[in-house]
C-alpha cells in the first residue's frame, strides 16, 4: 500500500495472488478507506481456472469489492481497453 500512497493513482490493477497480502484483501482495505475508496480497483487473476488447486474461492472473487474482475491471460490491449473505460 506504500506507492498507492505515495503515488495517488486513479486507478490499480492487482493480482489476486501477491506475496505478503493477497489482492483480496487489499482492495477491501482501500474499498473501505475514506481516503482511498476512490480509486477504482481491477483485480486480474488466473486462480478462475485453478481455484481447485490454491486458498482462493469463487466467492471471494464474486464478494470482492473490485470495480471489475478480470481473468488472465488477458491480451492486452484488451486489458487497456478496459482501463480506458474505467478512466474516461
Amino acid at each position: 500500500m506504500g506507492q498507492i500512497k505515495e503515488e495517488r493513482p486513479a486507478l490499480v490493477l492487482l493480482d489476486v495472488m501477491m506475496p505478503r497480502k493477497n489482492g483480496y484483501e487489499l482492495c477491501e482495505e482501500l474499498k473501505k478507506s475514506d481516503e482511498y475508496k476512490g480509486i477504482i480497483v481491477l483485480l486480474l487473476t488466473a486462480v478462475g481456472e485453478a481455484v481447485a488447486s490454491t486458498n482462493y474461492t469463487h466467492w471471494d472473487g464474486k464478494n470482492t469489492l473490485a470495480d471489475d474482475y478480470i481473468q488472465k491471460p488477458i491480451n492486452l490491449d484488451k486489458l487497456m481497453g478496459i482501463v480506458k473505460d474505467y478512466l474516461g
